[in-house]
């Protein structure tokens, strides 16, 4: 494998229905991937409009088991993108370098 590429470790989706005056409808995808020796997580909301939501993240000095947990963790808790890096920072400190 070329060292410049990702390579993806795991990744999840889930689809939300519209429900009316409360949500539309849309899809969260979830990634984890190493690169450069360095984990990463990408979340994406993918909505109606057109318009993807990204936050991308590495996370320095973090076992590739505890990066794991983690994606499992944002995914089982819907986290969105625009939730992602507060909650990342939250539960690794300093290791995480995030992105919208």
């Amino acid at each position: 494998m070329n060292p410049t590429q990702a390579e993806l470790l795991e990744s999840y989706a889930r689809n939300f229905s519209e429900i009316e005056g409360l949500q539309k409808a849309h899809r969260i995808g979830y990634a984890l991937y190493v690169k450069e020796g360095c984990l990463g997580v990408v979340i994406c909301r993918e909505a109606g409009d057109g318009v993807p939501r990204t936050m991308r993240c590495t996370l320095r000095d973090v076992s590739e088991k505890f990066g794991r947990g983690l994606l499992r963790f944002l995914y089982e808790n819907a986290v969105p993108p625009e939730n992602a890096c507060d909650v990342i920072r939250d539960v690794c400190g300093a290791a995480a370098e995030c992105a919208v």
